[in-house]
């Protein structure tokens, strides 16, 4: 799927798509390359995302950006940008992922992820991983810190307060690819509620 496939009447790509397209692009720009677009693959298929700017902070960090396209539903997270801080360590071969500021805690129980976490959801998690491993260094790992500045301000605009996940949004997505709201998408939404009612009594 091509990048300018993503337009309103076609179907977009999730938060996680982007985080990963973004940690990708600040890995290549560690290693003296910086992709105007990246290719990366999700458990279905394989994208082209445009990024939105990169930086290098220092000889083992960088930084780099992607805005969520619009597509047809009314996602409050289109048009966000997901920022992706990548940090060389010598943990070889080792992703390491974590988050700052937007990105939401889990604070029950009852989620894909454990409380105390960071709310990126496990196929984020294993798509950030997998896309990344292919880039490392000879001997290296990364530590990903996933960043999202409008995070905080949108949350009460989601479920994510019922759901027990605080202070910021989720990365969720478990093909890369969003679609419009069906009614599959809105049983699976009341199935995550239902899930966090249940282990909390």
């Amino acid at each position: 799927m091509e990048a300018h496939e993503n337009s309103p009447e076609k179907s977009g790509i999730t938060t996680g798509s982007v985080a990963t397209a973004a940690s990708l692009a600040a890995l290549l720009k560690l290693t003296d390359k910086a992709p105007e677009v990246v290719e990366i693959r999700t458990p279905i298929t394989k994208l082209n995302v445009k990024i939105e700017k990169s930086k290098v902070i220092d000889d083992k960090t960088a930084q780099a950006s992607v805005i969520k396209p619009t597509y047809n539903d009314p996602d409050v997270t289109r048009g966000i940008e997901i920022i992706s801080e990548v940090t060389l360590t010598d943990n070889s071969g080792v992703v390491e992922i974590t988050a700052g500021e937007g990105v939401g805690v889990v604070t029950k129980p009852g989620l894909q992820i454990p409380v105390g976490e960071y709310a990126i959801n496990p196929t984020p998690r294993s798509m950030i991983k997998e896309n990344l491993k292919r880039y490392l260094p000879e001997g290296r790992g990364v530590i990903v810190k996933i960043i999202i500045p409008e995070g905080r301000a949108i949350a009460p605009k989601t479920m994510n307060s019922r759901l027990g996940i605080m202070d910021g949004i989720s990365v969720l997505g478990t093909t890369g690819v969003a679609r419009p709201m069906s009614s599959k998408a809105y049983k699976d939404s009341l199935r995550v509620q239902i899930d966090v009612a249940v282990a909390n009594g």
